[in-house]
Order: C-alpha cells, then structure tokens, then sequence
C-alpha cells in the first residue's frame, strides 16, 4: 500500500512538514557523494549498498542524470526495506541531520561552484540542490571572477588546480579578497595532501564530501547569527 506524501516523510525523516522528495533525494545523492568518493562506509557500513544500487540504476533509467529524482521516487515510494534504511541513514548521519535542521537557511543560499571538471561533484551538487540550495558553477578563473560581477553569493566552493594551473584556485581567492568581498572560500580538492594545511584567507580545505557540507553548514549558521 502507497504511503501519504506526509506519512511518507514522518516515516522517512521524523517530519511530516519535510517534503519526501527532498529527504530520498538528499539521502541518496549524499550516499552516492560518499560512495564515489570511496568512504561511503562512514554512513552505515552496508546499510547503504542497497541504496547506492538503486540510485544507480535511477541514473541508467533517467537520461544522462538529469531527471533522476523523479526515478528515486518511484522506485522507493514502495519498498518498505529501502524506506526503512533511509530512515536509518537519515537518523545516523550528522550532515543529513544537520542540513534538515537548517532547511530554511539551505533554500535561500547561492554558492559559486568553480571547477573545471564539475561532473565529478554531481552528487555533492544534487545534494545541496535537494537541499533548495542555488548552484552556479563556473569552470575557470576568468568566468568565476565574472560570476561575482552579476550576482551575490553565500559561499564559494573551488578546485585548487583548474584548467591545468595549479595556482588558479588561489589567484581566484586572492581577487575575491582584494576586491573586499566578504564571501566564505572553501577548496574542495580531488586529493589532500597529509601535510597541507588551509590556505590563507580560505575558510577550510577537503577532499571529503561529508566534511564540504560541514564547511559550508559552519558558514551559513555563522551568518545566520552574525
């Protein structure tokens, strides 16, 4: 039997005013950030192999990605099993908490993405977008420092190295600091280095989704209580 759009939400993420579509798509989306950056185990273990599979086969059905929230949907609205782990990821992971408690401020925050190879954050970025978040990405230096002319933004989130210059991630926030912009600057880089620490006038450094949206969540509270 098909559950109600707010039983389905009660049952998922303890909130009946929390749309379903939002709580399936930011757990699977986020499961799949995890999973394709390789410490998907954090989540539950093999609580999540289940829903990693079924995103999976989400994103074979839909074209190329780009409607595959309504694929979710379908396939979860009806498994009480993937319900259940859904609940269960949902209540165990402290970003997914974290990102519920601060719904309201997620759906009124633009953030710059600047990366030149934006396809391997899909899963980060349909995460913040399940979230209401606005995404604007830019793929080098020249294009985000325009980006800044048009429009306002919460956070900017960028790759060290972009179009093959290494230094670019850091003349971009050079600019944006000399410019007086107030905007918050967190690098999310394909590889840390043990030894590197966060660069000056950066606001953190990862190579770890659950630490990004940690980073960006720490930024937004921050300016909420400013």
């Amino acid at each position: 039997m098909s559950l109600s759009e707010g039983d389905l939400a009660a049952k998922i993420s303890g909130n009946k005013q929390m749309d379903p579509v939002t709580v399936i798509t930011a757990v699977g989306s986020y499961v799949a950030s995890l999973e394709n950056k390789k410490i998907a185990g954090i989540v539950m273990d093999s609580l999540y192999d289940k829903v990693v599979e079924y995103v999976q086969n989400a994103m074979r059905i839909s074209s190329a990605g780009e409607n595959w929230e309504n694929e979710i949907v379908k396939i979860f609205r009806n498994d009480k099993e993937l319900i259940r782990q859904i609940q269960l990821i949902f209540d165990k992971s402290p970003v997914l908490k974290r990102a519920g408690r601060i719904k309201d401020v997620l759906s009124k925050t633009r953030i710059l993405w600047v990366d030149d190879t934006a396809k391997d954050n899909f899963y980060e970025y349909k995460t913040f977008a399940s979230f209401g978040v606005k995404v604007d990405f830019a793929e080098d230096l020249e294009a985000a420092v325009t980006a800044f002319v048009h429009r306002k933004y919460d956070v900017v989130i960028s790759n060290m190295e972009l179009a093959g210059r290494g230094s670019a991630g850091s003349e971009l926030l050079n600019k944006i600091k000399d410019k007086m912009y107030t905007t918050k600057f967190i690098f999310y880089v394909s590889e840390l280095e043990q030894e590197k620490t966060v660069p000056q006038g950066a606001w953190g450094i990862t190579e770890r989704p659950d630490e990004l949206f940690h980073l960006v969540f720490d930024v937004l509270e921050r300016k909420k209580q400013n």
